[in-house]
């Protein structure tokens, strides 16, 4: 299993579109790095003019490519001074580093990424960004799907007031192995977010009748006598092992949120997993819900899983989505 721990010296990573949505996201981004203690990093990515084509590209020393150069450059230098006006009116008091960056967004923004050593990727999202595009998912999507670190996509509207306490978060487990590591990650993070109340959740699909059904399958594959396996005794023990294996996780990182003055309680849930984690979230008005990175490609709007794709579609809270 991989362990990941946060380095105090590291940065969050805010990227911009220059629109009207940026001042709440930078808002928000700062608060965040005042409560955590890590520093700033915030850039835009200006996208290759049109006219950058192959054959323009082929003839970047010719006059054509010269063109394209100039043009290019000179919409950096505009989203630069841009950029800079936005961090000095929505990020008084801090100090980020700010960069426009050349290239295609999710990609520039995932090597940007990994060349400052990012912590956070905190994004500006609303439903109607979650789609299709020419090169494939939305930046958004794309970004939640395959970054070298967790991404906090914030909605339009509802970027989230994060210099309150306590904070209240829900996570989202699905208790399999290759969830380890999200579930251990997505503890550092809460517990850097400090007066926080987390509730740990597993949603149980199987329902008693689909048990009823199985175990009587298996009685009569195996000529077991009928009434030899009790079916609430059964129930009772196979719910009792899914507490205790949701109640053992993250070891260790409960006593790290806890000493940072936080709260975990752990939660079981029977049904349906978005209905279930969208209620909960309501009824607990969650600040934050969290969920693991899923690499589920059949269909590319679930690259992200289902789960937390459905949850974001439907719900104007905050996400954060844990590495894999």
């Amino acid at each position: 299993m991989t362990k990941r721990f946060m380095n105090p010296k590291g940065k969050i990573l805010v990227p911009v579109n220059l629109d009207e949505s940026s001042g709440p996201l930078l808002k928000a981004a700062g608060q965040l790095a005042k409560r955590t203690g890590l520093s700033l990093s915030v850039v835009h990515v200006s996208e290759y003019w049109v006219g950058r084509t192959w054959p323009t590209e082929m003839m970047l020393g010719g006059p054509m490519g010269g063109l394209v150069s100039a043009v290019e450059d000179e919409t950096m230098d505009v989203a630069l001074s841009k950029l800079k006006a936005l961090v000095q009116t929505h990020m008084a008091g801090l100090n980020p580093s700010t960069d426009v960056l050349l290239g295609y967004p999710a990609e520039s923004i995932r090597a940007h990424a990994v060349t400052i050593g990012a912590e956070l990727i905190v994004l500006g999202g609303a439903a109607e960004d979650y789609k299709y595009v020419p090169r494939g998912l939305s930046t958004v999507l794309g970004l939640m799907a395959d970054a070298p670190c967790p991404v906090l996509v914030l909605p339009r509207g509802n970027p989230g007031v994060w210099d309150k306490k306590p904070l209240r978060a829900v996570l989202a487990d699905d208790l399999q192995k290759e969830s380890d590591n999200s579930v251990l990650v997505a503890y550092e993070w809460v517990s850097a977010l400090g007066d926080t109340e987390l509730t740990h959740v597993h949603v149980n699909q199987l329902s008693k009748d689909d048990l009823k059904d199985a175990l009587t399958s298996a009685a009569a594959a195996s000529h077991t006598p009928e009434g030899a396996l009790d079916l609430n005794t059964v129930w009772t023990a196979a719910m009792k092992s899914v507490e205790t294996k949701l109640a053992e996780r993250a070891p260790g990182r409960k006593h790290l949120l806890e000493a940072r003055g936080g709260k975990v309680k752990t939660l079981l849930l029977q049904g349906e997993p978005v209905e279930s984690i969208l209620k909960l979230a309501e009824d607990n008005k969650a600040d934050l819900m969290i969920f693991g990175r899923h690499r589920t490609w059949r269909r590319k709007p679930f690259a992200v899983g289902q789960l937390p794709f459905h949850s974001m579609l439907r719900s104007r809270r905050p996400v954060l989505i844990a590495e894999h």
